[in-house]
């Protein structure tokens, strides 16, 4: 059985590197586009899938989710209702699809880098993008249960205490690091028949910032995205003793 994967680029940071899997990645393609417009020109309808797991949402709540209600003055578990009730409706009415499965929505990562990158845009706290993370995945297990499609947990593996991602699990933008996705793999196994294999040599298509993927070897795309990590860890390191420092200065007399 080939299982296809659809959807933006944390389904190739989440999948790529397991074997069985056919990554789909369509770009920063949100849940509410989904559930508006459903998946015509994404899937081949022509074509019957074993399985499909649907992979979106942590733009919708990193960039939409809270604007929106803020702009429109509702609850922002109205919003998130509305947002899951849409996506799985699509889902659930979908053909040619043997088994579907939902993944949940990535924490968020606590760091300045997304909010700092035009083309990855921050809406709203930490704190408040950590509670609607959660309030949305709460709401896609219970409507994918009630609909017969398959939740697989990815949050649960990648989330610390404080509701976000740790630095030591993620890219330090916004995605889980993908050589740290062997959870998935195991998860994956108890929802889809077939053999899912963590295999660190395959490549990862949504790290075009690491270099062209068709140009470099699996060994030096790890290195590459080891290296940027280190970078932003050491960025955020200075950055902290900076504030630290500036904190400790007399203040000016007025």
């Amino acid at each position: 059985m080939k299982t296809l994967v659809v959807g933006d680029s944390h389904a190739s940071f989440c999948f790529d590197l397991i074997d069985g899997c056919e990554v789909r990645w369509l770009g920063s393609v949100t849940m509410f586009r989904i559930g508006r417009d459903g998946f015509d020109g994404f899937l081949d309808r022509s074509r019957t899938h074993d399985a499909v797991i649907f992979v979106f949402g942590e733009i919708d709540v990193r960039a939409h989710v809270l604007r929106i209600a803020v702009q429109q003055s509702k609850p922002v578990s109205d919003v998130v209702d509305e947002l899951a009730s849409a996506y799985v409706n699509r889902i659930r009415d979908l053909d040619g699809v043997e088994i579907k499965v939902i993944a949940s929505v990535v924490p968020p990562v606590n760091t300045g880098y997304a909010a700092r990158n035009t083309a990855v845009p921050v809406f709203g706290t930490i704190e408040q993008r950590s509670e609607a993370v959660s309030l949305l995945n709460a709401r896609l297990r219970m409507l994918s249960a009630r609909s017969g499609i398959g939740y697989l947990d990815i949050y649960s593996a990648f989330v610390g205490r404080d509701g976000c991602m740790p630095l030591s699990k993620s890219d330090y933008v916004c995605h889980i690091d993908p050589y740290r996705s062997k959870p998935i793999a195991d998860a994956l196994r108890i929802l889809v028949p077939g053999e899912f294999r963590y295999d660190s040599r395959r490549r990862i298509s949504a790290l075009g910032s690491f270099g062209k993927v068709s140009e470099v070897s699996p060994f030096r795309q790890k290195i590459r995205f080891r290296r940027v990590c280190w970078k932003k860890k050491c960025h955020i390191l200075i950055q902290s003793l900076n504030s630290k420092i500036v904190g400790l200065l007399p203040r000016a007399s007025p």
